[in-house]
């Protein structure tokens, strides 16, 4: 029994000129020229190609003018329940993350002479369909849902006087997106009988 446990130990002893420490570096030493040279091959070819290839490509994708990234709709109704028309949305450039929490966390980026760098404000543009209120209405506005902190609060007016194939453009703050696309803020149309004359959830389409 002593024997056998004595030639397995022996066994896992390297030997000497094969399988030392000294054999390990020698070896180590007469690849690492041929290896350097593959890994500055490579470098370069990604050099090229990444400017060349990738770069453009990653700028169409982003590029605001070329493709929205997120789009909105809300389904507006009278309140007895009748349709009262439809109001579209979109954020070009917005890329967001979805968290642990699930709350959607907007970016957007923008081309400068230096680059491309993150801002915290988006610019959303907007398109109204009226079908009901003879088509027009005082004024329309986005606002924050029931059951959300701060419900009912304005977060920005779309149009003053509001007409059937309005459309536009305003500017958001961080804050005010993340409320946007995380489904937290409906649209309503006012009259000068009633504040909430034709509302509707702003839902996220993609």
């Amino acid at each position: 029994m002593a024997d056998d446990v004595g030639q397995a130990l022996a066994g896992l002893v390297p030997r000497v000129g094969r399988d030392d420490w000294d054999d390990v570096l020698r070896r180590s030493e007469e690849r690492r020229p041929r290896r350097a040279v593959l890994v500055l091959a490579v470098v370069g070819c990604l050099l090229v190609a990444i400017p060349a290839v990738a770069a453009p490509k990653l700028w169409r994708s982003l590029s605001a003018a070329k493709a929205p990234s997120a789009e909105l709709w809300a389904t507006l109704r009278l309140p007895d329940g009748r349709p009262a028309g439809t109001l579209e949305l979109a954020l070009p450039g917005a890329l967001w993350s979805n968290p642990r929490s699930h709350l959607r966390l907007p970016r957007r980026l923008v081309r400068t002479a230096h680059g491309v760098r993150l801002v915290n404000t988006f610019v959303v543009r907007w398109r109204l369909e009226v079908t009901a209120l003879g088509g027009r209405a005082d004024r329309g506005v986005l606002y924050i849902r029931r059951n959300v902190a701060h419900a009912g609060t304005e977060v920005a007016t779309l149009c003053r006087p509001c007409r059937s194939g309005d459309e536009g453009r305003l500017r958001l703050t961080l804050h005010d997106t993340v409320a946007l696309i995380n489904d937290q803020l409906a649209f309503a149309l006012a009259t000068g009988s009633s504040p909430r004359a034709a509302t509707g959830p702003v839902v996220l389409r993609r």
